[in-house]
């Protein structure tokens, strides 16, 4: 009778389904242990493998383990038991831990994911609103039973087949990890446990920011903005990790380096108000006999400035003032930010301005929107900034870091950027002209 009790749920079949396979019998008058019915390591007729640990190193592990803790469970404390070793082994095939909460809206449910063995594995927040996750997270080609005879690639996967697959990539962190275990085990935890909280204290402003949309009547762009963030927490990969070494760099040469948590908010819809306005008290009167000689993003960009009222460029006027004292409050603490210059890479030289862009496979907004969010924010405050590259993708496309200073103080910038550039010379490196 669980259907009937609120403090169960599951699906319809979850006993009848295991009296089907014979893994549990009404009759016997025993009652219905999820753990020792659908938690067996051995049932009729089915292989064991060696590897999955048994139930004492399970369920009832963790079980104990949550007892043991003498305070109400949280869930950093149910992460850490999940990745323990005695939990968590080469046959995992994933690790998740769901965060049972009271949610203001039934889609921002939350699961934390790790792609493969959470031991080297980062747990990754995904709601249930996600409708997509990132190409790397997504099923490939790997060697179990019978996928080493498939000798070709079905056409539709090709472009899956073709991202590097997350779990092998955290599988190959593992193994390294073991050759070494007591140096490295450590200083992997530290980095997972580090990444971690970093998201954990996001997720308040994550969900009040997709809470806003559904209630305003748009769950499809609230939907919309939790699969960005799960899928890519607004930043490419390769981009993320060459920035970040980049930044290393600066502290290695002196600077005192911190994240700064402050919820950061979106500029482009203010700049896009004042930007386009611009554009059509500017570019109005001639669009119409240039049209053809005109970029179409360009053209399109007027013609939507001159619909703006003038009470919603004053808004936008008052909102630029207000994400300037924001920006402005942290130069009372800091001497510089540092931000990637761009979201993803570089577009395909023919990417049309009002198309939309994709980051790690899934689509992110438009170019303004999604892939210069760093600079939308300092080209409305005016604060003095320049780009500098730090390396390069796989692909050999350069990636930059964007260095911001106070008001007037270009020359701090320039200096930031001399002994950045200094540290790691670029300027020998020229990509292939084709």
């Amino acid at each position: 009778d669980f259907d009937s009790d609120p403090d169960y749920m599951a699906s319809d079949n979850f006993i009848s389904f295991a009296i089907e396979r014979g893994w549990y019998d009404p009759e016997a008058g025993e009652p219905f242990n999820v753990t020792e019915v659908y938690g067996q390591d051995e049932r009729p007729g089915e292989p064991t493998p060696e590897l999955i640990p048994k139930n004492h190193l399970g369920v009832h592990y963790i079980e104990d383990q949550l007892r043991n803790l003498g305070h109400k469970v949280t869930l950093e404390d149910m992460i850490h038991i999940v990745r323990m070793g005695a939990v968590t082994h080469d046959s995992a095939g994933y690790g998740q831990v769901a965060e049972l909460r009271d949610v203001a809206h039934p889609e921002l449910a939350l699961l934390w994911v790790a792609a493969t063995t959470p031991e080297t594995a980062p747990f990754i927040p995904f709601r249930i609103g996600v409708t997509d996750v990132p190409a790397e997270l997504k099923y490939h080609r790997y060697l179990s039973s019978g996928q080493a005879r498939d000798a070709y690639v079905d056409e539709e996967v090709r472009g899956l087949e073709s991202t590097r697959f997350a779990l092998r990539t955290y599988k190959r962190l593992r193994y390294l990890m073991e050759e070494h275990e007591e140096k490295f085990l450590p200083e992997v935890t530290e980095a997972l446990v580090a990444f971690e909280g970093r998201l954990i204290a996001e997720q308040t402003a994550v969900e009040r920011t997709a809470l806003k949309l559904f209630e305003a009547g748009v769950p499809e762009l609230a939907r919309r903005y939790l699969t960005y963030y799960s899928g890519n927490e607004a930043l490419d990969g390769e981009v993320r990790t060459l920035c970040e070494h980049a930044i290393e760099t600066l502290g290695g040469l002196g600077a005192e380096v911190e994240a700064i948590d402050d919820p950061v908010e979106n500029a482009e819809p203010t700049w896009r108000v004042l930007q386009q306005s611009n554009w059509a008290a500017r570019f109005g009167k001639d669009v119409d006999a240039n049209e053809k000689r005109m970029d179409p993003g360009f053209v399109a960009g007027i013609r939507e400035g001159g619909k703006y009222s003038a009470t919603q460029l004053q808004q936008a006027m008052y909102k630029r003032t207000r994400i300037f004292r924001s920006t402005q409050a942290w130069f009372d603490e800091f001497d510089l930010i540092v931000t990637p210059t761009l979201s993803r890479p570089p577009l395909k030289a023919d990417h049309k301005a009002s198309e939309p862009i994709d980051i790690e496979g899934v689509e992110a907004g438009d170019i303004r929107a999604a892939w210069v969010s760093y600079l939308n924010i300092f080209n409305l405050t005016g604060h003095p900034a320049v780009s500098v590259p730090c390396g390069w993708t796989a692909g050999g496309l350069p990636v930059g870091l964007q260095i911001v200073g106070r008001w007037r103080d270009d020359a701090g910038v320039l200096a930031a950027a001399a002994a950045l550039e200094q540290a790691r010379p670029w300027a020998e490196r020229r990509p292939g002209i084709r």
